[in-house]
């Protein structure tokens, strides 16, 4: 639950970041799919008095989404203290935008139902190289997945997953339902319970079908609150072992497992999104891959739900990938993603279609629906 590149501005300019204050808004129509680099033309027309580049940003709880397409409505008052207004739709990244003739300006953004606005005097214009308009929002926290599978026939109902929290993003309980061979409809299958320690996730604990404890992780962090290892155990004695290094843009793994085998893997960040993860085993096997996001909300980054991979914390949804196998392959791989989402921002459907690794043909699709 996934691009746009920004171009550097001159070594001697400066920026400066507006953070308007942010209300509930109806919502504007999602403009169309964003350029691959920011617009480097006006994009509201004829020459004006001025010219400034402007991006539009929405902080999402603790997350900051700074590549997104946004309404710029612009209220300019002339010397008689008479406003004007024109509107026109930013593209994602920095957007140069031709203000027309006034005095002074006021720039509003709007996205995902918040706005966020900033006042200028036309006399300051000149000393701002950009201007990077925030607004802010609470995040909505998912409660629940439906899962329908697909292959020649109907949808069918293929697991459920349901999420209790003990406040607001802070997790208590994941339910997982799947099918059974002993009884209809969906059963619970396994649960996770999370355990805290001074207001940090210490523990994870899976329980089984029955009800018995059968693995757990355990998580280490270093001075700067990251996690810097993850212990996956079970009641045998068993378990895996991850020594995690968090860098600029790269998160490295090390894994040492029972058998003596190891692996080392490393994920690479850019706006937020996994976008490139290699991992090679002392065994010999091999995977790479390649990710594309849109821009959306990924609901999933909001949680602090860890697994051994460190694998929910993109802040879009994956929309593509591609990868390459040394050693064993799939029988299936994903080859299509279409999600529809609300009006705020996050994602309420999606179905993935699957093809055969080395057929290349369509084989089923998976529907997910999203509660919140």
């Amino acid at each position: 639950m996934n691009r746009i590149q920004e171009r550097m501005l001159g070594a001697a300019l400066c920026a400066l970041t507006f953070i308007g204050c942010s209300k509930e808004n109806s919502e504007v129509p999602a403009p169309g799919k964003a350029a691959d680099k920011p617009a480097e033309t006006p994009v509201n027309g004829a020459p004006a008095s001025y010219q400034i580049k402007i991006k539009a940003a929405v902080k999402v709880g603790n997350l900051l989404y700074d590549s997104i397409p946004a309404t710029l409505t612009i209220t300019a008052w002339d010397s008689l203290q008479a406003p004007h207004e024109s509107g026109l739709t930013l593209e994602a990244g920095v957007n140069t935008v031709n203000l027309p003739q006034g005095v002074r300006y006021r720039l509003q953004i709007s996205h995902w139902g918040v706005t966020a606005d900033t006042l200028i005097n036309a006399a300051d214009l000149a000393a701002q190289a950009q201007l990077t308009i925030t607004a802010s929002k609470a995040p909505k926290f998912i409660t629940k997945e439906e899962q329908y599978i697909r292959g020649t026939g109907d949808w069918q109902p293929q697991g459920r997953i349901e999420y209790d929290y003990i406040s607001p993003g802070m997790l208590s309980n994941v339910f997982y339902y799947g099918k059974s061979t002993l009884k209809p409809g969906l059963v619970l299958t396994r649960e996770d319970m999370f355990a805290y320690r001074n207001g940090r996730l210490n523990r994870i604990n899976h329980y089984g079908q029955e009800g018995d404890l059968e693995t757990w992780y355990a998580l280490t962090y270093g001075a700067n609150g990251n996690i810097e290892g993850i212990r996956e155990s079970s009641p045998s004695g068993n378990g895996t072992n991850a020594t995690v290094e968090q860098l600029a843009g790269k998160v490295k793994f090390f894994y040492e497992y029972v058998n003596g085998n190891t692996m080392n893997y490393t994920q690479t960040y850019r706006n937020g999104n996994l976008v490139e993860d290699a991992a090679y085993s002392s065994r010999g096997g091999s995977e790479t891959s390649k990710y594309q996001y849109d821009l959306y909300i990924n609901p999933f980054a909001q949680l602090n739900y860890p697994d051994m991979f460190l694998g929910r914390r993109s802040i879009n949804n994956r929309i593509g990938e591609q990868k390459n196998y040394g050693g064993n392959i799939p029988m299936s791989v994903p080859y299509q993603f279409d999600y529809t989402y609300d009006a705020d921002g996050y994602p309420t459907q999606l179905i993935v279609s699957y093809k055969g690794f080395t057929s290349n043909e369509h084989l089923f699709m998976i529907k997910t629906v999203y509660s919140y």
